[in-house]
């Protein structure tokens, strides 16, 4: 598992290029990506930067209400090195 330091600074570095804070030549469609992945970054480190709830966990808040219709049993599995 990352550290917090390693999170933060995936966060910050790909939050600084969405921002352009951070010099880097990327296509759209891979900014889209990096966007949905820092918003997976920023949901790990508990910040919402002003929105009550981050896309990631309204989508992951969907997928679980999706596979429940479906009949399944959601429980909490621990990585074994937790």
């Amino acid at each position: 598992m990352k550290t917090l330091t390693e999170i933060q600074r995936a966060h910050d570095l790909a939050l600084g290029i969405l921002l352009g804070e951070v010099p880097a030549v990327i296509k759209q469609e891979d900014l889209e990506k990096l966007a949905a992945a820092t918003d997976a970054l920023c949901w790990v480190l508990g910040h919402t930067h002003g929105k009550p709830v981050s896309c990631f966990q309204e989508n992951l808040d969907r997928l679980e209400a999706t596979l429940r219709k479906m009949g399944y049993e959601l429980t909490c599995a621990l990585h074994p090195d937790a």
